[in-house]
């Protein structure tokens, strides 16, 4: 029953090996869901886990580890959790040992982990050693818990840097990359950084402009993004337009509000970046008085009417501008 247990044990420390080699392989292949495909890993893993509960049941069937605990159903327990503990803590360490989540830094120490913690369980178990078994599920635990945390502090990291050079490359586009950049559905932070681009910009408005006949026509619409933006964007600063753009926007706005309508009545719900733009201009045109403003109060109604309808196919939970935009700039 002792060779049992030790050629169980030397078994266990091949699959250690063979499950290291495996993870080195990891780096580059993906599942269909586009995360590492750890499956090999895994099952030699699990395999261990197998292995390793095996051995130890045999070293407890000898009584070769009485001397850790006096109770021998508290023993018998510890033991058999403490390894599902520890493989699942192991099949953790292997995946932070390639994950691109955490720095490259990290991936040796982790590897080397994955190797040394299965080691201490095995030589636990061939001297036999209490303290060696429970350290290194105390370690894996201790190392993953780590790699957490370190996790979160490096995709914050991440999304710093990556913000830095979007905000760079910004400082360098043209108005037409600008404003393809321009998308309503953006985070605040973001339409704030382009805008402030776009806007300092020489002749933006009239840039910005030429965009709007990529829209098509009130019947006809031709789906192009950047005209949605370009709208967008115009109808964002109103006031900076002259009456010629502004009576341009109001036939956009005019445009969007009769595609939502029949987007609407044919399908039940309409674009919501359609509606974030529709939005704006309807809140940005208003808010500027004069004859332009004047021809178009129809176009106000029409439009707070399909965001309503708009708004209603949400459950109310799209924000539609009262009459109060259209008073309040009297």
């Amino acid at each position: 029953m002792r060779i049992a247990a030790n050629l169980l044990l030397l078994a266990a420390a091949a699959i250690t090996a063979m499950a290291i080699y495996a993870d080195t392989q990891v780096p580059g292949r993906y599942t269909r869901w586009g995360e590492l495909n750890m499956t090999s890993v895994w099952m030699l893993v699990a395999l261990r886990w197998l292995v390793l509960t095996a051995a130890f049941s045999v070293l407890l069937a000898t009584h070769r580890l009485s001397s850790w605990f006096s109770s021998g159903f508290l023993l018998g327990a510890l033991v058999i959790v403490g390894l599902i503990v520890f493989e699942i803590a192991s099949g953790q360490l292997a995946y932070n040992a390639v994950s691109t989540r955490l720095p490259a830094s990290w991936h040796l120490p982790f590897y080397l982990l994955s190797a040394l913690l299965p080691a201490c369980v095995i030589a636990g178990g061939f001297l036999p050693s209490r303290a060696l078994f429970f350290v290194a599920i105390a370690g894996a635990l201790v190392a993953n818990i780590s790699a957490s945390s370190r996790e979160k502090s490096y995709a914050a990291e991440r999304a710093a840097k990556q913000d830095t050079e979007w905000r760079e490359r910004l400082t360098h586009d043209d108005v037409s990359a600008l404003v393809s950049a321009a998308n309503p559905l953006n985070e605040p932070a973001q339409l704030q950084a382009v805008f402030e681009q776009l806007y300092a910009r020489p002749n933006w408005a009239e840039e910005t402009a030429k965009l709007l006949d990529e829209g098509g026509t009130s019947s006809e619409r031709t789906w192009s993004t950047r005209w949605l933006f370009a709208s967008f964007a115009l109808c964002r600063n109103p006031s900076a337009l002259n009456d010629e753009l502004r009576e341009r926007c109001w036939i956009a706005a005019r445009s969007l509000t009769g595609w939502m309508d029949r987007d609407l009545t044919d399908h039940q719900s309409a674009s919501s970046a359609d509606a974030v733009t529709l939005r704006a201009a309807v809140i940005g045109l208003a808010g500027i008085p004069g004859p332009v403003r004047e021809r178009h109060r129809a176009d106000f109604d029409a439009a707070r009417e399909v965001l309503q309808r708009h708004s209603a196919s949400l459950n109310n939970n799209f924000e539609v501008p009262g009459e109060s935009a259209w008073v309040a700039a009297k």
